[in-house]
């Protein structure tokens, strides 16, 4: 019997387990990485990978339990965050998974995957179409990559909310902000008007941004504008 600690026999229960994976045997893949575990403990590969084991078994209290170790193990990983905020939408724990899409889109974003982390803020207003921070964080990061008509709908998005929640001059602000990145928006010009007015601005939907760069765009863009950190965002 090997001893814990044993990295030959680690990796060897972790490719056992990765096969039976590829065959979506996931009975099979949890026991091998749960040996990998015990030869190693608190590796995030492990843990990440007999979450997957679990969540693909629909065992959700397990593959949350592993999944929320390997966010201890390894807290710079977003990959847990995903998963762990799949299983608390599911449970009903909406505020929760808010949360844990938040946590996920700093992270891509703190790890130079922007297309990831516009797509954990957008299931963040999915489910939560009144949250501000992650409209601040769409807007202001979609206005750094160009993504105009993107950018103006979630400073929008954000003006709306200032209004609503009683700052209706950070609204006028925000929503000018607005009309110098898009003069000729029409919509921006109605908004304006609207809070000039003391008319209160739509609700946020949610509606997803898209988040998309062309494959010419995407290293030039990255390269030149994510110099983003976390303090800018």
């Amino acid at each position: 019997m090997t001893m814990p600690g044993n990295q030959q026999a680690y990796q060897k229960f972790m490719d056992q387990g990765n096969s039976a994976a590829w065959e979506k045997n996931w009975d099979q893949a949890a026991r091998f990485f749960q040996l990998a575990l015990e030869e190693m403990p608190a590796q995030p590969a492990a843990l990440t990978s007999l979450g997957l084991a679990f969540f693909e078994l629909q065992d959700f209290d397990k593959a949350l339990e592993f999944y929320t170790q390997a966010v201890k193990a390894a807290p710079n990983d977003p990959a847990p965050y995903d998963k762990i905020g799949r299983i608390q939408e599911q449970n009903g724990r909406i505020a929760e998974a808010v949360k844990s899409w938040l946590a996920a889109a700093d992270l891509y974003l703190k790890n130079r995957d922007l297309e990831r982390a516009i797509e954990h803020w957008n299931r963040a207003t999915a489910l939560d179409p009144e949250n501000l921070t992650a409209y601040t964080k769409l807007a202001m990061v979609h206005e750094k990559i160009g993504n105009k008509t993107d950018a103006v709908r979630a400073f929008l998005a954000c003006a709306s909310l200032m209004q609503r929640s009683g700052d209706a001059m950070k609204a006028l602000q925000v929503t000018e902000y607005a009309r110098q990145m898009a003069p000729e928006s029409a919509e921006v010009t109605n908004a304006l008007n609207m809070i000039k007015s003391n008319q209160l601005l739509p609700k946020p939907t949610g509606k997803p941004t898209t988040g998309k760069l062309k494959p010419a765009e995407r290293k030039k863009e990255l390269e030149k504008n994510l110099g983003i950190n976390k303090e800018e965002v």
